[in-house]
């Protein structure tokens, strides 16, 4: 449930933006629609809410946005200083959505830098 603080989280950040924009909410429209509601509860309104994707769509969109990676110098900067903070060795780290596993305590897959 949302309680008025976002601690140390950007919102929105890049991310939230690339679901927001795939789903046709915006940032604003879904911090308000999920506001003082359960997990449950905000299921349903974004399911009533969000412009439903095809499962072609949504495949489609999940490879992207698993495999979406620093674009500018400054975005590739700012990936190597965190990855760096997290562990320095990890530079099989490649992608945001790597982060996002390191963030919430799950195994980020051991893979070939590329």
């Amino acid at each position: 449930m949302h309680h008025g603080t976002l601690g140390d989280f950007i919102y929105p950040c890049p991310l939230d933006q690339c679901l927001l924009d795939f789903v046709g909410l915006t940032a604003q429209v879904f911090l308000e629609g999920v506001k003082e509601k359960s997990e449950e509860d905000c299921a349903r309104w974004i399911h009533q809410m969000a412009t439903p994707p095809t499962p072609a769509e949504m495949e489609d969109w999940n490879q992207r946005f698993v495999a979406k990676r620093p674009e500018t110098e400054e975005q590739h900067r700012y990936f190597d200083t965190v990855r760096d903070d997290i562990d320095p060795t990890r530079t099989d780290i490649t992608s945001w959505d790597d982060f996002l596993d390191v963030e919430e305590g799950r195994e980020v897959p051991t893979r070939s830098s590329q």
